[in-house]
């Protein structure tokens, strides 16, 4: 079956449904409840496309959304695997927490229903933990007290970056 997504794209409906009860496998093998956060942000976007809609409607946010779910997906099989969790990607760090302040200003439900702060925190914690030039310590630290400020202008529009619900 086809669906028009809420991004005008072809969702082969099917094939969804079949991934979606593959990476619920996925997240029992990784222990990943339901009340989870990455389990969340999967299940939402995938409730999302099967009715035809987007979940967020910008790049930004959609981009902050896979790299949080992507980021604790990574750290809970390390858990797994590993009995320990290690983060060492300072750009990747920084990419998040930019795209995060779209997520914050447009859609600060989502924000706060993934629990968006305290994971950035715990990040930013094991990031800042490694050996890391100068540069980088400052600037997470710098983009991570931007991202906790009350956000009281809206972060200007792109062209086209934006689509209407």
């Amino acid at each position: 079956m086809q669906n028009t997504g809420g991004e005008g794209k072809q969702i082969d409906t099917d094939t969804l449904s079949e991934m979606w009860q593959i990476r619920s496998q996925d997240f029992a093998n990784c222990n990943i409840s339901e009340n989870n956060f990455v389990y969340q942000i999967c299940k939402d976007s995938y409730e999302s496309a099967m009715s035809g809609r987007s979940l967020v409607n910008d790049q930004n946010s959609h981009h902050a959304l896979r790299k949080m779910a992507g980021l604790g997906l990574y750290l809970k099989q390390q858990q797994r695997d590993r009995r320990k969790i290690v983060y060492d990607n300072p750009v990747e760090l920084l990419e998040l927490l930019s795209c995060s302040k779209s997520l914050k200003v447009f859609h600060p439900d989502l924000y706060e229903k993934y629990a968006f702060e305290a994971n950035i925190d715990v990040l930013c914690r094991l990031q800042l933990s490694r050996d890391l030039p100068e540069q980088f310590e400052e600037e997470i630290k710098s983009a991570q007290a931007m991202l906790k400020e009350n956000v009281t202008r809206r972060i200007e529009k792109e062209p086209n970056e934006l689509e209407e619900k």
